[in-house]
Order: structure tokens, then sequence, then C-alpha cells
């Protein structure tokens, strides 16, 4: 399983994800570059944390609803 491909099911499973948590869930040191590739078929949101007087970004993936009739 790719790299991405497990990030997308962290997020589905609507988990948020940092870089730090990604290193080490995942071994993966570019989050960012798979976020932006996710990013060309799914939602997914950035938000900047500040901790211990460090600031990074959270990612998360907006739910998606689907109606059926």
């Amino acid at each position: 399983m790719s790299q991405s491909t497990r990030i997308l099911k962290h997020l589905q499973s609507g988990k948020s994800i940092t870089d730090n948590e990604c290193r080490e869930l995942h071994k993966c040191n570019r989050l960012a570059a798979r976020i932006c590739e996710l990013r060309k078929d799914h939602d997914i949101s950035k938000e900047m944390v500040t901790q211990n007087g460090k600031t990074f970004a959270r990612y998360s993936i907006k739910p998606s609803f689907q109606l059926t009739a």
C-alpha cells in the first residue's frame, strides 16, 4: 500500500494528522507532498496549530455526504 493510500485511509477514519504523527505512524517524511497529491481528488483542510512554541500543520479530511434516493 502506498504512503498516500495509508494517509488517506487514516484521514477517512475521522482522524487528523501532523507531520510528526505521519512520520511515526506511516514512515512518511513528506506529508505535505502526499497531501498535495491527495487534494487533487479529496477535500483536505489544513489547520495551523501552535504547541510548546512550535507551529505546525494539522490536516484532516472533510466528510463527504452522499444523498441516496
